[in-house]
């Protein structure tokens, strides 16, 4: 996990006053890419299963923002 233990003044913290700061928060990103372009497989449903089961990989966090968009991506690029 990526936990810096960063102190800024930030509205997004949970009940417990967690907080996880933006270079944290999205890491995995570079990893997604890097996935991407690694997959051999064309279903957009495999690679997004592969991608959530990545340690990184949160519910609530932004990296399914990038999965969302970059599995069909590479699908349509992929020969």
């Amino acid at each position: 996990m990526y936990f810096c233990h960063k102190k800024e003044n930030s509205k997004t913290r949970c009940v417990n006053g967690h907080y996880v700061c933006s270079e944290c928060h999205s890491a995995g990103m570079d990893t997604i890419v890097g996935l991407c372009l690694a997959e051999s497989s064309r279903n957009p449903v495999e690679i997004l299963n592969r991608m959530m089961e990545l340690p990184f990989c949160h519910i609530h966090g932004p990296e399914h923002h990038v999965m969302v968009g970059a599995a069909p991506i590479r699908k349509t690029t992929k020969q």
